[in-house]
């Protein structure tokens, strides 16, 4: 015999002193425990004032409204586990799919952020409202919208799991709002000429790191984690199949779609090919860029004792290896290439995220301008030989 589930009506009271008395709603609801075994706890809210509710009738009225899909069984359980422990032992092990960098931004805010406010609390008791106050805070504190969005990302993804395996009836950060992003200062991207200046003056192997980073678009990862294997010559092409981790490991992509064999233009395989006359024994397994023990090149190291120094001297910018990968895709997008061609080439999975590649040319701009004055034509234009009389008729009078 299947037993049905049990039918509650609640207790209602009031509480406070009086004249500031609300009516106060308590229940017992069914949970999952931290052991997965079924139990019950008391549950209680306040219903609203009694001025607002004006009777006992209506505040039960309201409560069994509240109470309606529990009693009609088409409430789930919920857990009792914390936060917290829900993070350590089953959402972590669970999230293979999470990249290493990924990974150690979510613990950083996991650890500096949501653990000391949440990390005890029942996944159950984490309230829309709790979410809304806490993020207020965090901005009341001048936390960067950046670290606050990426905040809700964490916290949208954990209760979403728990969602989706079962220990929540639905995900309290969907569609909450936590004010207005700060606009994204425009990135500092390389000019053309600012590359041919930096090629010129750069020693190797940042010059040539420089170059083909503007020429091919990869990320300094992927550049340091080529073979000579992965360049055809014949052909023109290269295949972009791994990538220098951090900790000096080479290791997967960052993203399925970042797998690929793209197009070189003579240009860069000129710069392969003079790179590749300089090595002492360029072996198809081994890396084009390596140290002498043949070891990766370390990015940062080569930022820091070349690329940043020699930016300062020339009087550049202070700019990063992912800013050529913005020059190729500026460039490529004024070449007034498809969007989807540069998706292509610059390997992103979402095409919303190449647009932010395609930043604004000073000359372009000024060519479109003087494109549009021209075509609008809105001075008119006097013939010389008209424009030759009226200044002899002035010079006469």
């Amino acid at each position: 015999m299947v037993r049905r589930a049990s039918y509650q009506k609640g207790h209602v009271f009031k509480r406070g002193k009086k004249g500031q008395q609300a009516y106060v709603a308590r229940w017992r609801e069914r949970v999952l425990r931290s052991d997965n075994s079924l139990g019950w706890v008391h549950r209680s809210t306040v219903l609203g004032s009694v001025g607002e509710i004006g009777s006992k009738t209506e505040a039960k009225r309201l409560l069994e409204t509240r109470l309606r899909s529990m009693n009609l069984g088409r409430r789930c359980p919920q857990s009792t586990m914390s936060f917290e422990q829900f993070v350590g032992t089953v959402w972590k092990p669970s999230e293979l799919l999470i990249g290493e960098h990924t990974h150690r931004l979510y613990d950083s805010l996991l650890r500096t952020h949501l653990f000391p406010v949440f990390g005890q609390d029942r996944l159950c008791d984490i309230q829309r409202v709790d979410l809304a106050l806490f993020f207020g805070e965090k901005r009341r504190q001048g936390v960067s919208p950046s670290h606050i969005n990426g905040m809700r990302a964490v916290l949208s993804k954990v209760l979403s799991a728990a969602t989706e395996w079962g220990y929540l009836e639905s995900n309290p950060v969907r569609g909450l709002r936590i004010g207005p992003r700060t606009p994204v200062r425009d990135r500092e991207v390389p000019t053309e000429g600012q590359v041919r200046m930096l090629v010129a003056a750069l020693k190797e192997p940042c010059r040539t790191l420089v170059a083909l980073a503007a020429l091919t678009g990869l990320r300094i990862g992927e550049l340091l984690g080529l073979e000579w294997k992965h360049i055809d010559f014949l052909r023109e092409e290269l295949s972009v199949e791994q990538a220098l981790k951090e900790g000096g490991k080479i290791g997967k992509l960052k993203t399925e779609s970042s797998k690929a064999r793209i197009p070189l233009s003579p240009e860069a395989c000129q710069f392969f090919e003079q790179y590749r006359m300089s090595c002492r024994d360029p072996k198809l397994d081994s890396l084009v860029f390596q140290t002498g023990k043949g070891t990766p090149l370390n990015p940062s190291n080569l930022r820091n004792r070349d690329l940043g120094p020699m930016c300062q001297k020339l009087g550049l910018p202070h700019f990063t290896w992912h800013c050529f990968r913005h020059t190729a895709g500026t460039l490529l997008t004024d070449e007034a290439e498809s969007m989807k061609t540069v998706q292509s080439l610059l390997r992103h999975s979402d095409i919303r995220q190449t647009s932010r590649y395609a930043h604004p040319v000073l000359s372009s701009q000024r060519r479109a301008v003087r494109k549009l004055g021209s075509r609008l034509q809105l001075f008119p234009t006097v013939p010389k030989s008209e424009e030759g009389s009226r200044e002899g008729k002035q010079l006469t009078n």
